[in-house]
């Protein structure tokens, strides 16, 4: 039996209106069926333009159905839609163009069910810049917030420019994500203007930090801002699982089809109760039942504690944000010193073999004296996945992005290649990006993290970094692989001890449940690693001599 995808509108909830149609509340499931178990990557499940994944679930669509379904969320289509290609999940709740954008690098992606014909993103301007941003031809010079390089948001914003007659290269890209950090984002002048969808934009709305310069919430904002429709949130999957899984994508499209009926024949209010209470936490928090021109109210009550993990750069705004002798850098001085610290891009290769590499070992492993700072780690040694079997998968970093001469992908990620095989010469790296047979082209992935800067831990910086509690701000506390910790290196695990002190800092002032301690593993004395530096200085000496022979 030949199976249909069906493509239907989703008008935002704020304007649903129209005859009812059948709830998924009173479908049944097959007598006895088996439930599949399907993951799907929501790009963000807390967005409205993505409430049909949740609703779905809420309302039994998807066990009607006979499907077992675990929702899954990332703040990023761009993220999302590197899971899927991995194979971690089946579908993709996200925006119909990265199915065009992955098609052009030879992947084959398609939207199984449409949900909406216009994109329900809104160009916010910061309150304070709204004199100077009045359309996209004044993007340029501004720092432009999207929710990552590669996603809808970064689409859009380059087709603003591109028809306002400037080119990327005119503004700034700023990683904003959405919700809170892109609100703080907006509020601390980490970016002038950026796009985002509600609840974020209704928030900035509702408080007076944001203006809206183009609302594509709408069929005539779309076409006003865009010049037609645009295809939009969706779900999309791999070909190749579509073909082989014919019925569970069918029942997927069933449960889906029937939210979408459901929602054109309920009202705002009867869709927000039909959510979690997480989603409408009052009226100023609720999309669905907001007006632009709504009173600002309370938005939560005040926190107890506040703990900031952020990048050092935004860190830095964040201290001295606000009027003099009320700001945090005020309290505690030393926080200006944040200013010195320093981040920098790490550029990254998701580098798939069609072989096995024999004789890898399971550690990093660092190139000495590669151009780039190039390493390396063996994941498929790491992953427990059958598919990792007969074929290898290495992380490849470049940790001296500015040492790679190009701003073409593809032109460095074929560099980290070429120098990778330098090194380790078991393969056939290939003229070009996409010429060697050894490397799966598909799923091979460059990125650049230009946007997504790590801090970088130099020497002297220890006067600089924050500590984790400082008693000047009794409610305020640091975390992050910048603070001073135990372990004292920009790792994850520097990073998770920073938290877990900050948690324990937390529970001196208000002791709630069992004490937190963290296990650190045994260390040798200091002056048992001296005393081995001096017995093995003269090997030392000779393998450095050895290693630089030629």
């Amino acid at each position: 039996m030949r199976k249909t995808a069906v493509v239907l509108t989703l008008a935002l909830a704020a304007a649903l209106a129209g005859c009812r149609g059948t709830s998924p509340d009173s479908a049944k499931a097959g007598a006895d069926a088996p439930l599949p178990s399907i993951k799907i990557m929501v790009g963000g499940i807390d967005k409205v333009i993505y409430l049909p994944a949740k609703l779905t679930e809420q309302l039994g669509g998807f066990q009607a159905e006979g499907l077992t379904v675990q929702l899954l969320t990332e703040p990023s289509g761009a993220t999302a839609e590197n899971v899927l290609i991995s194979g971690d999940v089946q579908g993709v709740v996200g925006f119909y163009d990265h199915t065009i954008d992955l098609q052009t690098k030879g992947k084959c992606i398609t939207s199984v069910v449409q949900f909406a014909d216009v994109p329900g993103e809104v160009e916010m301007v910061a309150a304070g810049k709204a004199s100077s941003i009045r359309s996209p031809a004044d993007f340029k010079g501004k720092k432009m917030g999207v929710t990552s390089p590669g996603s809808s948001t970064d689409f859009l914003t380059q087709y603003l420019a591109t028809k306002a007659g400037l080119t990327s290269a005119d503004y700034t890209t700023v990683k904003a994500q959405a919700g809170q950090t892109f609100i703080a984002a907006i509020d601390n002048g980490g970016i002038d203007a950026g796009m985002t969808t509600d609840p974020t934009a209704a928030k900035l709305v509702s408080t007076g930090k944001g203006k809206v310069l183009l609302d594509m919430r709408t069929e005539a904002g779309a076409k006003q801002a865009l010049g037609g429709l645009y295809p939009a949130s969706s779900l999309y999957m791999d070909c190749g699982w579509v073909q082989s899984h014919p019925e569970q994508v069918q029942k997927l499209a069933n449960a889906f089809v029937k939210t979408l009926r459901w929602i054109k024949g309920h009202s705002a209010d009867e869709i927000a109760a039909k959510m979690p209470a997480e989603y409408a936490a009052g009226d100023t928090m609720n999309p669905m039942r907001r007006a632009p021109e709504q009173t600002p109210g309370p938005m939560h009550d005040a926190p107890d504690y506040i703990v900031l993990a952020v990048p050092p750069a935004a860190l830095a705004l964040l201290v001295e944000n606000g009027e003099v002798g009320r700001r945090i850098v005020d309290r505690v001085p030393h926080l200006s010193e944040l200013q010195r610290l320093n981040s920098e891009p790490i550029a990254v290769l998701d580098l798939y073999f069609t072989r096995k590499l024999d004789g890898l070992p399971r550690e990093n492993v660092a190139m000495v004296d590669s151009t780039c700072d190039l390493s390396f780690l063996d994941l498929s040694q790491l992953w427990d996945n059958p598919a990792m079997r007969d074929v290898t998968v290495l992380t490849v970093a470049a940790s001296d992005y500015w040492a790679l001469s190009s701003e073409d992908p593809e032109q460095n990620g074929q560099a980290m290649i070429q120098t990778l095989h330098d090194y380790l010469p078991l393969f056939d790296p290939g003229a070009k990006w996409g010429q060697s047979a050894d490397i799966d082209w598909t799923r091979t992935h460059y990125e650049s993290n230009k946007s997504d800067t790590l801090f970088i831990n130099q020497v002297g910086s220890e006067a600089w970094r924050p500590h984790t509690h400082y008693a000047a701000v009794s409610n305020l506390f640091f975390a992050g692989d910048l603070c001073l910790n135990k372990i004292d290196m920009a790792t994850v695990e520097a990073a998770v001890t920073s938290g877990l002190n900050a948690a324990i800092a937390i529970q001196q002032k208000d002791p709630l449940g069992d004490p937190i301690k963290i296990a650190h593993l045994p260390t040798c004395p200091e002056t048992a690693i001296l005393a081995m530096k001096l017995l093995m200085a003269p090997s030392a000496l000779l393998a450095a001599r050895l290693s630089t022979r030629r």
